[in-house]
């Protein structure tokens, strides 16, 4: 498999799987006759993709799933639990193997191989617990006796629009070859084989007409025999070679046809359950051979030409073009403005910039969906591994984020997800005597508030306990009693996201040891996010995230302090003010700004970033920023607004990054690099 058709296969595969994964959850709740009609589809469509790069492991597992699933359409019946794990245990198979083949491991992949075959066996021994038998339906299918040709029980039926192509092939020298194709009896993948067969034969020719009509053979609604009308300049008998040479193919037998024979049904009419009408000409691509429209519905699962699948390299390298394109608009805008320059062609470009970035930054965005659809299994699995129930409510899974920030949220979420069913939500029995439904309710809810994204994980179990938090501060030393009393119920809560911080009274394989919670906090905030977290004893917890839609260009405010040059994210700034001494206050040993009723920390930016000592008088009318972002608000004291432009955020040393405060750096319009800063340490005070 070359590497453009492993990265295919893996990213079509993956969505199927997701298919079968949320799908064969909805059956739980019983049996729906659209969700099992699509996932017999995602089951055929993957096992067609593999078919086609001959991964048989892959081909065998899901054609025993299809069994299940097609059991299921035809009597509506409902699965059992066992079924249905039996199932779910299948795709767990094939996403194991999917890894190994993306990580391209022989060893490994040899290894998930090997757990296919064995999944195999354990799904086709369910099935037949299913049946009640121990033969499949296919092995009792009659065969005819050896050396006779059962053609004659499958007429070809020719319309007038049949014979009108078949003298066209004539026209051109072209030879027109009737074949009768009867698969093996004991043949598992019948729409596999006609595929194959399809492919072998618009090598060297087109087929104009299938009997059963195409959709029949794709969704294997027909026994063992079907007949194909080939055009090529191939003889009947080398046709015949051909598909005789594929496995499972009992019989082929081909003769040539002619425009003015009348077989059965010829001169327009209809054999039974066939319509007569005209069909539309087989479509040719590049010119050349090609399987007509109607005949390539199995192809076409693996091949969709509705989208174009590009490299993320590619993609990364153009938002990086985009990002210099957009430091040289702002430049060239600022020398414009120094000159009194007014031109055309500028805001031409000005404008023609502005579009092309809109239009790159929302090729990289990804709606919360592509991780949200992986919640319920996890959600369904650790709440019966745990004895609890649980019910999982989504909302907002078409908000949609930067694709870096949704690679780097998927696993901060997942953390959310499993510390609140382990530690939050209760078993049944405890739930019943606090007066709780038996079912617990986790709810993940997205949406955008304007330049960012919030995502809140809230359940109503047992919350979190304010007082154990405090009291294993001072048992560890971490803070004094009286900082302790000094501290919020909101502080202390966020002390459950600092390294090695647990309340936990048990280890267990999922939580507990005091690390998880911390990986959420520096994955959110190394996306530029903040976190907040709102708990009442017994009644649930909520955690609210807050993240940018991009990172890579943002909205940026200009302050000067100290004589450098720094740049702060618009969307935190709420208001601009001027205070004095007179102004501000001093209480519990720092400053505190009275703005609106509402008392406000004070910091000096230019000390924070050690630009240079604190002031200790401030000027007259000082200039300072209201920040304020997920319920929290900080007063920042700046020396000069510059005013706002669009920033394109660069990384910077490794010297540099190690201030919590820097972000990153960028180019201004005027050529001078200022520091980005993330304002979340000032805002935790």
């Amino acid at each position: 498999m070359s590497h453009e058709e492993r990265a295919l296969f893996v990213s079509e595969s993956q969505e199927y799987l997701q298919i079968l994964n949320n799908g064969l959850l909805q059956l739980e709740q019983g049996t729906d006759p659209e969700v099992v009609a699509e996932l017999f589809r995602a089951a055929h469509s993957l096992k067609g993709m593999a078919a086609t790069l001959g991964e048989q492991g892959v081909v065998g597992l899901t054609h025993a799933m299809e069994e299940f699933l097609s059991r299921v359409r035809e009597t509506g019946e409902q699965l059992a639990a066992e079924d249905l794990d039996l199932l779910l245990a299948a795709c767990d198979g094939l996403e194991a193997w999917l890894a190994a083949v993306q990580k391209g491991d022989e060893a490994t992949m040899a290894q998930a191989q090997e757990g296919l075959e064995t999944l195999e066996a354990s799904v086709r021994a369910g099935f037949q617990r299913l049946l009640g038998r121990e033969q499949t339906a296919a092995s009792q299918v009659e065969t005819a006796a050896p050396g006779q040709t059962s053609a004659g029980d499958l007429p070809l039926e020719l319309n007038l629009y049949d014979q009108e192509l078949i003298q066209e092939a004539t026209r051109q020298g072209l030879q027109a070859t009737d074949l009768f194709i009867r698969l093996d009896p004991g043949c598992r993948m019948k729409s596999v084989r006609v595929f194959l067969i399809f492919r072998a034969l618009e090598q060297v020719g087109e087929i104009i007409k299938s009997q059963p009509p195409a959709e029949e053979l794709d969704e294997e609604r027909f026994d063992d025999r079907f007949r194909l009308l080939v055009v090529s300049s191939e003889p009947p008998e080398a046709l015949a070679e051909r598909v005789r040479g594929l496995a499972e193919v009992a019989e082929v037998v081909a003769r040539p046809v002619t425009a003015g024979e009348a077989g059965a049904g010829s001169h327009g009419a209809a054999g039974p359950g066939q319509a007569a009408a005209p069909r539309e000409p087989a479509a040719r691509k590049n010119g050349g051979p090609g399987l007509p429209k109607e005949l390539a519905s199995i192809r076409d699962n693996f091949l969709n030409e509705r989208f174009l699948r590009v490299d993320v390299s590619r993609l990364d390298q153009l938002v990086n073009l985009v990002g210099e394109l957009v430091i040289q608009r702002n430049r060239l805008l600022s020398v414009a403005e120094e000159t009194g320059f007014s031109s055309d062609v500028i805001e031409g470009i000005d404008r023609i910039a502005t579009d092309l970035q809109t239009g790159v930054m929302a090729l990289r965005m990804v709606p919360l969906r592509t991780i949200f659809q992986r919640f319920p299994r996890m959600v369904r699995d650790l709440a019966r591994s745990l004895g609890k129930q649980v019910e999982l409510a989504l909302d907002g899974e078409e908000t949609e984020l930067d694709r870096s920030l949704i690679h780097s949220l998927a696993d901060p979420l997942i953390h959310l997800l499993r510390n609140a069913i382990d530690h939050g939500i209760e078993p049944p029995d405890e739930r019943a005597r606090k007066g709780k439904p038996p079912t617990g309710r986790v709810a993940v809810t997205a949406r955008q508030e304007g330049n960012r994204v919030v995502i809140e994980v809230e359940d109503d179990g047992a919350g979190v306990d304010v007082t154990a938090i405090r009291r294993k501060l001072v048992e560890r030393g971490l803070l004094s009693a009286k900082e302790v009393e000094e501290l919020s119920d909101r502080q202390a809560l966020q002390w459950i996201f600092r390294p090695g911080f647990s309340t936990a009274k048990q280890v267990s394989d999922i939580s507990g040891r005091g690390v998880g919670m911390d990986v959420v906090r520096s994955a959110v905030e190394g996306a530029g996010g903040s976190l907040q977290i709102d708990s009442e004893l017994g009644q649930g917890t909520k955690i609210r995230l807050e993240l940018p839609l991009t990172l890579a260009i943002i909205q940026a405010m200009l302050v000067e302090l100290a004589g450098e040059r720094v740049a702060l994210p618009l969307d935190v700034i709420s208001e601009v003010l001027r205070v004095g001494d007179a102004d501000i206050r001093t209480l519990g040993g720092g400053r505190v700004l009275n703005w609106r009723g509402q008392i406000l920390p004070v910091i000096d930016a230019a000390e924070r970033l050690q630009l240079r000592p604190a002031q200790e008088v401030l000027p007259p009318d000082s200039l300072a920023l209201v920040l304020e972002r997920g319920g929290r608000s900080v007063c920042c004291l700046v020396d000069e607004v510059v005013g706002h432009e669009e920033v394109v955020i660069k990384p910077v040393s490794k010297l540099v990054s190690t201030l919590p405060e820097v972000s990153g750096a960028t180019v201004l319009g005027s050529g001078r690099v200022a520091v980005i800063i993330n304002p979340e340490p000032w805002l935790e005070g």
